[in-house]
């Protein structure tokens, strides 16, 4: 004789998690299960049927009534967790039949391995290589089987560590099942993959674009700001390196790079950074040029200037043009002060100081990048005034009022004089021709007059006045004339020549003209004898004898002419022949 229980049941929904019912998959499946030590387990849920069969025939099995009603054979059902048994007793003999009622679901656990996680406003983010192992047990029938069901994809069955390795958020759906149908609450797990790395970026902070290449000085900063939508960035990595690939900064970015101790040079920066699943960037390098030369101030004149020794003399028609150079960043601004006044923004070129003498120039100027350089040129002068010019004759010459008599010998020198920025030039012009340089001394050669104009040049173009001279070229020598207040008693032979002979008491008249500059001195000299300046133009001759008489007249430009006068003189009685 057989005593079956039979396996029949009909699946009763169970709530889960808020929903109104559990999905398909999640319904217990009711059932029984015989271990190895051949332990009976039976699902809670399953009706109970009391079957007796005789012999080995399952046609000649019989399924028991109720005690006090036979014919009821209803299934009964047991609620309690746990061992029960059934015991059929023949006299003395007791039969035990043992079976174990399961109704608990198999417990299960749930660990994630393999990559790096982070919290963040209550979700849960996962870098690479995410690695997601179930695992479950139960104590009583035994663990059947693990499931899972990753966001909308099919619900499959649990056989090895579940990896995801894309990026995007994920609903991760679990639950065991034992041996005789008792399922698990549904696990669930929301989280996310993140596998992009974090985006950084550079800025520079008071730099300038020049040649292709980003230009900063040791004022500048370097900011770098890292990006990541899903994870957030832990932190970011630099280093800076110069020419020689040496590191002259490095470590981890907080605060924006300072630069005051980068020298003037290339330099590399490199960067990556890092979120907090250890997402890591590839590294971002960008080249710039430290800058820690300011500019260079220049003055430029656009006209009357002149340099004596370190001195620049201009005059006050000069316009001063600032030049400032930078070959790196270039210029920014620059401003300017004369003489210590308030400065003030370089546009145009200016004008000196009205006044004559030393002024200084304050210049600042500023490249792009901030580097700042102030020079003063003290050794500026306004040369106001004018050369003074004047003139001079070598050799003879005659004033009368302001008409000046020369001989040909005599020159015209022209001086100047300018006590500040010096005498550069003297332009004269005769009769009014066009100016020329003056270089040696004039000279004239034609009878006549001349009228000299003059000026003299600065070496900042200030010029005098214009200075006139009168001139007249006398080169014709003066006429001797004389007579006697006697006439000739008659002639003598002197000598292979006849000379007239005059009576005693005769007296020798002398003079002399000049159609120009005028007489100057008449002297004579008697026999030979040292000369004498005529003041009287009346001679006596009161001895008898030979008189040669050597006559020269001057004029008052040195032009000299002369004649000899040869005569006897005789007493009266005595007759000449």
């Amino acid at each position: 004789m057989k005593l079956l229980i039979a396996n029949l049941c009909l699946l009763t929904p169970i709530v889960a998690e808020g929903s109104d019912k559990k999905e398909q998959f999640l319904r217990d499946t009711p059932g029984t299960y015989v271990d190895s030590s051949g332990q009976f387990f039976i699902h809670a849920s399953m009706p109970l049927n009391f079957l007796i069969q005789a012999g080995t025939q399952e046609k000649q099995a019989h399924t028991l009534g109720h005690q006090k009603d036979p014919k009821n054979k209803e299934p009964i059902f047991l609620s309690e967790h746990g061992p029960h048994k059934f015991t059929l007793r023949d006299g003395k003999r007791i039969f035990t039949f043992p079976f174990y009622v399961d109704k608990k679901a198999p417990s299960i656990d749930i660990s994630f391995s393999k990559a790096n996680s982070m919290t963040h406003e209550n979700r849960k983010i996962f870098g690479k290589g995410l690695s997601i192992s179930l695992s479950a047990s139960d104590r009583e029938s035994g663990l059947h089987k693990i499931y899972y069901r990753l966001n909308q994809e099919a619900v499959q069955e649990y056989e090895k560590p579940i990896a995801v390795e894309k990026q995007g958020k994920y609903r991760l759906q679990y639950f065991a099942r034992d041996r005789v149908g008792n399922t698990s609450d549904l696990g669930v797990k929301i989280f996310e993959v993140d596998t992009t790395p974090p985006k950084s970026v550079h800025k520079f902070v008071n730099a300038v674009k020049s040649d292709k290449q980003m230009v900063l000085s040791q004022l500048s900063k370097i900011n770098i700001g890292s990006t990541d939508e899903e994870s957030l960035v832990s932190r970011i990595d630099f280093q800076i390196t110069d020419q020689k690939k040496k590191p002259v900064q490095q470590g981890v970015f907080r605060t924006p790079l300072n630069l005051k101790t980068l020298k003037m040079g290339a330099y590399t920066l490199s960067y990556y950074s890092i979120d907090q699943v250890q997402n890591r960037e590839d590294k971002v390098t960008t080249n710039f040029f430290v800058d820690t030369l300011a500019p260079l101030h220049d003055l430029v004149f656009n006209q009357d200037h002149t340099q004596k020794g370190r001195t620049d003399y201009i005059s006050q028609r000069t316009k001063i043009a600032l030049k400032s150079s930078d070959n790196v960043s270039g210029v920014d601004r620059v401003e300017y002060a004369l003489d210590g006044s308030a400065r003030q923004p370089y546009q145009n070129p200016f004008s000196p100081p009205p006044k004559n003498g030393f002024f200084s120039i304050d210049v600042l100027g500023e490249d792009k990048v901030g580097n700042q350089a102030s020079k003063t040129f003290k050794s500026l002068f306004v040369d106001r005034g004018r050369p003074t010019v004047s003139f001079l004759i070598q050799g003879p010459v005659y004033q009368n009022g302001s008409l000046y008599y020369v001989a040909p010998q005599s020159k015209l020198v022209l001086n100047g004089e300018d006590k500040e920025s010096g005498l550069k030039k003297i332009e004269y012009t005769i009769n009014n021709e066009d100016y020329v340089e003056y270089k040696s001394p004039l000279r004239f050669d034609d009878d006549g007059s001349f009228t000299v104009e003059f000026k003299g040049l600065d070496f900042v173009n200030n010029m005098s006045p214009n200075r006139k001279i009168d001139l007249f070229l006398d080169d014709k020598k003066p006429k001797i004339f004389h007579r006697f207040s006697s006439s000739p008693i008659g002639d003598r032979e002197h000598q292979g020549k006849s000379l007239d002979v005059y009576p005693t008491n005769t007296s020798l008249f002398l003079g002399a003209s000049d159609d120009h500059s005028g007489i100057d001195s008449i002297t004579y000299s008697l026999n030979n004898k040292a000369a004498i300046v005529l003041k009287e133009a009346m001679i006596p001759l009161t001895e008898p004898g030979l008189y040669e008489f050597k006559v020269f007249a001057k004029d008052r430009v040195a032009n000299m002419t002369s004649e000899t006068i040869r005569i006897f003189i005789t007493s009266p009685d005595i007759r000449a022949h």
